[in-house]
């Protein structure tokens, strides 16, 4: 018995060891960085989730709270009293991200505001979470509170539409639209939104680089401004009509960032609000043709200053250089020619530069001007230079020789002697003269011409009348471009 009561003490005293073996086993697995994860994870989801589920059914019993049963989103809420239905608009531009030349457009990147009233909405008493001043609750106060977004996807929402924009887009962060909603307890909604307008710009490069661009940003009703039918205009209900729509901008108005200025380095910009006291535009061939709309216009100045530097102050160099050939003696031939030359291929060149990187157009710039007139006083230097070589070749060459013709015969013959015709001619003091005759005289009459014309004189006359000329078209090109 002994040795069977060994054995099964030494069984338990095994078992004993494999249990603690195990708790070791367990206590470092729960130790593991990996499960404490895996548990937290289990432990905290069930709650996350409940969370989600209550926000989601806060969000979805304020937005029945805010929405009354029977609320028709595809009617305008128009006022009861008869007045009309004031949509304010309001934008801040928090930057001008680039200019497109080629695409003559503009990208703001801006805060979209738009401000309406809607009295079929409920104010949620228990969602309070500021005050404003004005009326309409029962203190004379207006309270307002911030609501979630998706409330705009079971109301009533105006149709603006923004004339002569090539794209809109909103800026997402990761998951959703950046917008906000703020719901006022007198019905007023006011929604916010971040987003990029590309605007478009007038096309008017014929003062380039002194030019002006002009981007207009009007603001209409789409259903009621875009150019609709006459029958189709008639047999809609009454939806919008002008009496009752108008547009108008926010006391806010049109906010532009001070850092705007730092963001745009080839313009500067000015934005001015029109349609203050009118809050109606024309429309060509439009029904009707005044339509509510609010508008805003930013010009877009260029910046002369690197313009002048790089393309006018070397090209009028070059001219100067191009003139500072008179003074150099006609005898060096190479380098007055290198000289004059060298110069207006360099300006050739500068005006091809110049056409690559300015706007391309199918008419004539400013600076396109500038630099041909560039060009023709350079060449006009190589023209001089021609002619004065011209003449010091006439002054080296002796002057052809007109050869006479000997005396006729019947020279001395009495005009009894000769037949009438012959007695007129001499009777009248003609004399006939052979075609190489008058040739050789009229070469020899022209050589002596350009024998008395010094080329000194060419010279000195090119001295004077390049400046004048170069001076007067200066007196005429700026005020042009830069006053009128």
């Amino acid at each position: 018995m002994v040795p069977q009561k060994a054995g099964i003490a030494g069984t338990v005293s095994q078992q004993a060891v494999k249990l603690q073996e195990y708790k070791a086993r367990r206590n470092k697995n729960i130790m593991d960085p990996r499960g404490v994860v895996i548990f937290v994870w289990l432990m905290t989801s069930p709650w996350c989730c409940a969370g989600q589920r209550a926000a989601r059914k806060t969000n979805d019993a304020n937005k029945l709270s805010i929405v009354p049963p029977g609320y028709l989103q595809e009617l305008a809420p128009w006022p009861q009293d008869g007045s009309p239905l004031m949509i304010n608009f309001s934008l801040k531009v928090n930057a001008i991200m680039e200019t497109d030349e080629k695409q003559t457009a503009v990208i703001l990147d801006s805060f979209f505001r738009v401000k309406w009233s809607d009295w079929r909405l409920n104010y949620p008493e228990e969602e309070e979470s500021g005050k404003g001043s004005g009326g309409g609750s029962d203190n004379g106060e207006v309270r307002h509170t911030i609501v979630n977004p998706v409330l705009l996807e079971e109301v009533w929402l105006p149709d603006p539409y923004i004339f002569n924009v090539r794209d809109i887009s909103t800026v997402r962060l990761l998951l959703k639209d950046v917008r906000g909603v703020v719901l006022y307890s007198d019905g007023t909604l006011f929604v916010s939104i971040l987003t990029k307008i590309h605007l478009g710009c007038s096309a008017k490069f014929s003062r380039f680089p002194f030019d002006e661009q002009e981007c207009s940003l009007a603001i209409y009703s789409f259903f009621l401004w875009y150019g609709l039918p006459l029958h189709l205009v008639t047999a809609l209900p009454d939806m919008y009509e002008a009496p009752t729509l108008e547009m108008r901008w926010l006391p806010s108005g049109l906010v532009v960032d001070p850092r705007v200025k730092d963001q745009l380095t080839n313009f500067d910009y000015t934005f001015t609000i029109g349609n203050t006291s009118s809050n109606t535009c024309p429309c060509y061939k439009c029904i009707p043709p005044e339509a509510p709309c609010v508008y805003a216009t930013l010009v877009l100045t260029r910046k002369v200053l690197g313009h002048l530097l790089s393309t006018f102050l070397p090209s009028g160099l070059f001219v100067a250089v191009s003139y500072a050939s008179l003074f150099w003696p006609a005898d060096v031939i190479p380098g007055r020619t290198v000289l004059v030359i060298t110069s207006l291929l360099t300006l050739v060149s500068m005006h091809t530069g110049v056409r690559q990187s300015s706007p391309e157009t199918s008419y004539i710039k400013a600076v396109d001007v500038w630099m041909i007139a560039c060009i023709v006083m350079s060449a006009l230097m190589l023209f001089e230079y021609g002619i004065v070589l011209f003449i010091k070749k006439q002054h080296k060459e002796p002057a052809p020789a007109v050869k006479e013709e000997p005396p006729s015969r019947t020279a001395h013959v009495p005009p009894s002697a000769k037949s009438i015709k012959t007695a007129f001619e001499l009777s009248v003091g003609r004399e006939k003269v052979s075609p190489l005759q008058v040739n050789l005289k009229t070469r020899q009459s022209a050589h002596r011409w350009w024998q008395a014309l010094k080329e000194d004189k060419v010279e000195n006359i090119f001295k004077v009348l390049a400046p004048v000329v170069f001076l007067f078209f200066n007196l005429v090109y700026w005020p042009y471009y830069l006053v009128y």
